[in-house]
């Protein structure tokens, strides 16, 4: 979920002109940024939340644990918005991940870093300017299009237990030996 949606009201906004002010107070209003920011969490919760098949020893699966609870805690936390909102924190994410992710994952940080300034550019003047969604479709889509190579032959285990042995299905031509789930 968008951080702004789960805290019903907008984070970005500029601070006050001087201390003795009050922060403006535009109305939270739903916007188009919500939904891409949504689809990134979805491919964030991918990456950290699941296991790689096959792996070796090229990563700290507690490390990533820590991370996947920090990103996706029960209860929504600080640290989640930090993680989003400042450049460095999801970045140290990164190598606590199997190398064969690392690039997806920076792959989603470009992204992350589009919506911020997405974000920051509609916010700016204290009430949402539409004009500030710039082009983050488009950013997203050409991100998306940078990531494909980087998926081939990448299959995930549902959850970071050892024990799961569910595949989550990541192989973009379709194939798949797995069987489908039945919904």
């Amino acid at each position: 979920m968008a951080l702004e949606v789960a805290a019903e009201r907008h984070l970005f906004l500029p601070p006050p002109k001087d201390m003795d002010s009050s922060p403006t107070t535009e109305p939270f209003r739903y916007c188009t940024l919500h939904d891409t920011e949504s689809v990134w969490w979805i491919s964030v919760f991918s990456l950290f939340c699941n296991r790689l098949e096959g792996v070796s020893a090229d990563f700290d699966l507690d490390k990533q644990k820590a991370d996947a609870r920090t990103l996706f805690p029960l209860q929504l936390h600080i640290h989640r918005r930090d993680a989003f909102q400042t450049s460095s924190m999801f970045k140290e994410m990164i190598p606590h991940l199997p190398v064969k992710l690392h690039k997806i994952a920076e792959v989603l940080d470009q992204m992350r870093r589009g919506l911020v300034m997405g974000y920051w550019n509609t916010e700016r003047e204290g009430s949402l300017d539409p004009s500030g969604f710039g082009k983050i479709h488009e950013h997203f889509e050409e991100r998306l299009t940078d990531v494909i190579p980087h998926c081939k032959d990448i299959h995930l285990h549902l959850g970071l237990d050892s024990k799961s042995k569910r595949r989550a299905r990541t192989d973009l031509d379709g194939s798949n030996s797995s069987k489908k789930p039945r919904i």
